[in-house]
C-alpha cells in the first residue's frame, strides 16, 4: 500500500491534540457556599469534568472522536494500493459525414443512423475504455480527444453535420491510425455507407477495423457534370453542357430548369435508361452582367445535394493576346477562332514586357528570363515556365490526360500521334495535365502573380493532325482563358471542398466572403499571390467583397460516388476482426471511498451514543 498525499499525515497531531484539550479543559466557575452538596452531585461531576489538566477518565465519546479524526486524516493522505489489473480499449469512431450520408432512404437521414450506431458504442464502454471521434468529410478532423467522459462523447457526436462533399475516408483511417499507433487493446469502428473508393495502402498497426454500414439504397440521379461556355461563333449565346447519371435499375424520367434568379429560361425533359446517363445542351443569350444560372432537378428524390447546380457566367470581355513567333499559321488562326481574343503577333526581338497584355504565347523560343505574368510556352521554356525540359521522343502519343483541370475539361486528344514530344521535369508549383510515354508533355502551374501552361510539342499541321481537330482551337481558348484568369472558365466554378483562388486588387487588405447558407469568413490578403479560399463544403453560390471589389464563384457536388447511394457489398476497408483483447497494466486503488465510508457510519455511531447518555443522564 502506499500514500499519495503522505503530508496529510501530519495534521493527525493537531486535530488529535485539539480533542484531547477539549476534553481536560474547564470552564472558570465562581466559588458559592450552600448549606448542603446534597442536591448538588450533578453539579459537582459537571465542576469536575471542567477542572483544568485533569487526568483523562475513559469515555467511549472521545474514543470515538480520536477514531473520526483518524480516519478523516488518513483519507486525505489517499492510501491506496497497486497491482496488476485489465485495462481498458482505445477506441477512434470515424463517422463518415459525406453528402451520401444526407440521403434519406434512412429517416431521418443516415447521418442520423450512424450517430444512433455510435452513441449505442459510447453506452457499452467500460470504466476504463477511452473513445476519440473523427469526422470523416473532405477534410477529416477530430472532434475530441481520447476521453472515457460519456457526456463529452455524446456533444461531439451531436455536433457532426453532413458535408455537401465527397468522402476523405483515406485520410481519416490514416488519422485514426497514427492516434492509435501508440496504444494497445485499439480499435476502429466505422460508421458509413461505403460511397468512397477502396482504402488500400493505410497503416493501422494492430489495429482493428469495425464497420458499421448505415443505408438501404434506392433510385437516384443526380447532376454529373455541369459547365457554361460562351459561343465561339461569335453570335452572343453561351451554351450550357449537363450530364445526368442514373442509379437506378428503372428507367427514370427529370425535368431539368434552368433559372436566372426567379426568371425560367429553359425546362426539358429527360429519360435515363436504367443505370445510364443523358447529356443536354442548353443555349441561352450571353449576358451583359454577371449572373448566376441555377440547374435543378425534378422530382426530387433520396438525395437533394445533387439535384442542383449553380454556374456563375459573366459578360464576354475581350482578351488580350501577343503572339511571339516566327509564323504559325495554324497557332494564329487556332487563337483567333475565340472571338474574345484580340490577337497581335510580334517576334522574340519584338517582344519587350508582357505589360498591358492578358497572356502572351511563345512559340518555338522564348526570353530566359521574364517578370510575372501569364504566359504560354509552346515547345520553349523560360524561368516562368512551370516545367523544365528534357529528352524528346520520336512518333509519340499522349496516353494520359487530366480531363478535371479546366484546360483540358472538353478536349480530347484521342488517338493523335506527334512526330516529336519533349518530356518536361515539373516545378514544384507546375501540375502535370498531360503525360506522353515518356513523360509529363503538358504543365500547367501558378506562382504568385504568374500562371503559366508549357506544351511539349508543337502546334502546328507538320507536327501532328491535332491542329486538323475540333479539339484544337477548344484547347486554346480554354488555355487563354485560364491564363487570363477570365472568371467564367478559371474558377467561377469548382468541386465543393476544392480551394478557390482570389485575386483582389491591389490595396486590399481583407476580402469578406459570404457563403451559401449566409455565414460569412473574412480573410485576409497575403503580400504576395492570390488568396486561397477553402471552406466551400456547402454547394450553392459564393461571393466574395471588398471596397470596390465583388465576385461570385459556385460550389457543385458533380461527385458520382456521393450520387450512387446503392448498398455496397465490399466496402474496400479489411480488417474486420475479433474484438481486441483488455491489456494487461499496473491498476491503483484508492482507498479513500472506502475510509470516507467509515468515517460516516463512525460519526453516526458517536452522535448515537452523544444522545444515549445525555438521555440516560
Amino acid at each position: 500500500m502506499s500514500l499519495l498525499n503522505p503530508l496529510a499525515l501530519l495534521w493527525i497531531l493537531p486535530t488529535a491534540g485539539l480533542i484531547v484539550l477539549m476534553y481536560i479543559l474547564r470552564l472558570r466557575r465562581r466559588d458559592v457556599v450552600v448549606p448542603s452538596t446534597l442536591l448538588w452531585k450533578q453539579a459537582i461531576r459537571d465542576v469536575q469534568a471542567n477542572a483544568p489538566f485533569q487526568k483523562l477518565r475513559r469515555s467511549l465519546l472521545l474514543l470515538l472522536q480520536l477514531l473520526a479524526a483518524l480516519l478523516l486524516v488518513a483519507a486525505a493522505a489517499r492510501p491506496s494500493l497497486r497491482g496488476r489489473g485489465e485495462g481498458g480499449r482505445s477506441i477512434v469512431a470515424v463517422v463518415d459525414v459525406s453528402a451520401s450520408m444526407a440521403a434519406t432512404d434512412v429517416r431521418p437521414s443516415r447521418l442520423e443512423e450512424a450517430r444512433s450506431q455510435a452513441l449505442r458504442l459510447v453506452d457499452s464502454l467500460g470504466p476504463h475504455d477511452q473513445m476519440l471521434v473523427i469526422a470523416a468529410g473532405i477534410r477529416p478532423a477530430a472532434v475530441s480527444g481520447f476521453t472515457a467522459e460519456k457526456a463529452d462523447l455524446r456533444r461531439a457526436l451531436a455536433s457532426l453535420r453532413a458535408q455537401e462533399t465527397g468522402s476523405g475516408m483515406r485520410e481519416a483511417l490514416s488519422l485514426a491510425g497514427a492516434l492509435v499507433a501508440p496504444r494497445e487493446a485499439a480499435r476502429i469502428d466505422v460508421f458509413t455507407d461505403g460511397g468512397f473508393p477502396p482504402v488500400e495502402g493505410v497503416n493501422l498497426g494492430r489495429a482493428r477495423v469495425h464497420v458499421h454500414q448505415v443505408g438501404r439504397g434506392g433510385g437516384n440521379v443526380g447532376i454529373a457534370a455541369l459547365d457554361y461556355r460562351p459561343g465561339l461563333a461569335g453570335s452572343g449565346m453561351g451554351q450550357v453542357f449537363l450530364t445526368l447519371r442514373s442509379f437506378d435499375a428503372r428507367p427514370r424520367a427529370v425535368t431539368v430548369e434552368v433559372r436566372a434568379g426567379d426568371r425560367l429560361l429553359d425546362a426539358r425533359e429527360l429519360v435515363l435508361p436504367p443505370g445510364g446517363e443523358a447529356s443536354d445542351l442548353f443555349e441561352l443569350p450571353e449576358p451583359a452582367q454577371p449572373t448566376a444560372l441555377k440547374v435543378s432537378l425534378e422530382p426530387e428524390d433520396s438525395l437533394a445535394a445533387d439535384n442542383e447546380g449553380v454556374l456563375v457566367i459573366s459578360p464576354r470581355r475581350p482578351l488580350r493576346v501577343l503572339l511571339v513567333t516566327r509564323g504559325n499559321l495554324f497557332l494564329e488562326s487556332g487563337l483567333r477562332a475565340d472571338p474574345r481574343v484580340e490577337l497581335s503577333r510580334t517576334s522574340l526581338a519584338g517582344f519587350t514586357s508582357p505589360a498591358g497584355w492578358d497572356v502572351v504565347v511563345f512559340d518555338g523560343e522564348a526570353p530566359r528570363q521574364l517578370p510575372e505574368g501569364a504566359y504560354l510556352f509552346v515547345d520553349c521554356a523560360g524561368d516562368r515556365a512551370p516545367a523544365v525540359p528534357e529528352r524528346v521522343v520520336e512518333d509519340a502519343a499522349l496516353v494520359d490526360a487530366d480531363r478535371s483541370h479546366p484546360i483540358l475539361r472538353h478536349v480530347d486528344f484521342g488517338r493523335t500521334r506527334f512526330t516529336t514530344l519533349r518530356t518536361g521535369r515539373p516545378r514544384p508549383w507546375g501540375r502535370e495535365l498531360a503525360a506522353g510515354e515518356a513523360g509529363p508533355v503538358l504543365v500547367a502551374g501558378e506562382s504568385g502573380r504568374t500562371r503559366a501552361l508549357w506544351a511539349g510539342f508543337r502546334l502546328d499541321a507538320a507536327h501532328s493532325g491535332f491542329p486538323l481537330t475540333a479539339g484544337y482551337p477548344i484547347f486554346l481558348s480554354s488555355a487563354v482563358a485560364w491564363l487570363a484568369r477570365a472568371e467564367d472558365l478559371a474558377g467561377a466554378q469548382v468541386r465543393t471542398g476544392a480551394p478557390v483562388m482570389l485575386d483582389p486588387p491591389q490595396g486590399v487588405r481583407s476580402v469578406t466572403v459570404t457563403r451559401p447558407d449566409g455565414s460569412r469568413r473574412t480573410l485576409s490578403v497575403p503580400e504576395r499571390g492570390p488568396l486561397a479560399f477553402g471552406e466551400t463544403e456547402l454547394a450553392g453560390l459564393y461571393t466574395a467583397e471588398a471596397p470596390g471589389w465583388r465576385r461570385q464563384f459556385a460550389a457543385n457536388l458533380v461527385d458520382e460516388g456521393e450520387s450512387d447511394i446503392r448498398p455496397r457489398r465490399e466496402l474496400g476497408l479489411g480488417g474486420e476482426g475479433n474484438e481486441p483483447a483488455s491489456r494487461r497494466v499496473i491498476v491503483t486503488t484508492e482507498l479513500w471511498p472506502w475510509l470516507a465510508g467509515i468515517l460516516v457510519l463512525l460519526l453516526a455511531f458517536e452522535w448515537h451514543a452523544f444522545h444515549r447518555r445525555t438521555h440516560l443522564g
